[in-house]
């Protein structure tokens, strides 16, 4: 059947031609939208036969696991905020250091870090703390930043084996 002919049928007449007397762009259109719907369900509804590996649990690079309890960890740092007026947030990471943040005053901090590192030592030695690091408060987003906690102010190791 030509363009013409079928083009001259009513509605009701075209739909009932059968699909190898339609016209060929007709036939060509058809093939490719069935085409793809067959993909679409193909695709929808076939089993998924690949085998996903298990995810692995990723770690910031220098990142090790926890070494220590972390309900220690947390009532330390608890306890040190709250004992010590001058710190205002403390948190002990997993590599087993202590940052604490407080106030800058213009002066240096290691006194201070190591009287933490003392404290730390004789009250908690199961803390594993083995550097305490004192950081400015709120420099955590400062450019000249020492690391992700803020602006270095004061650093102590806690090796007091020797």
């Amino acid at each position: 059947m030509k363009y013409s002919q079928w083009k001259s049928l009513s509605k009701k007449e075209r739909k009932q031609v059968r699909f190898k007397d339609l016209p060929t762009f007709k036939k060509a259109t058809a093939i490719i939208v069935y085409s793809f719907l067959a993909l679409i369900l193909i695709g929808i509804f076939s089993p998924k036969s690949e085998i996903r590996p298990e995810p692995q649990k990723t770690t910031v690079v220098g990142e090790m696991e926890s070494k220590v309890d972390p309900e220690l960890i947390k009532k330390i740092e608890i306890e040190i905020m709250t004992n010590e007026p001058g710190v205002k947030v403390c948190s002990i990471v997993d590599q087993g250091i202590m940052y604490a943040s407080m106030i800058n005053d213009g002066t240096r901090r290691d006194g201070f870090a190591e009287y933490l590192c003392q404290v730390l030592n004789e009250d908690y030695p199961d803390a594993k703390v083995e550097k305490v690091i004192i950081v400015e408060l709120w420099t955590h987003k400062a450019p000249n930043r020492n690391s992700k906690f803020g602006i270095h102010l004061g650093e102590s190791n806690c090796d007091f084996s020797n």
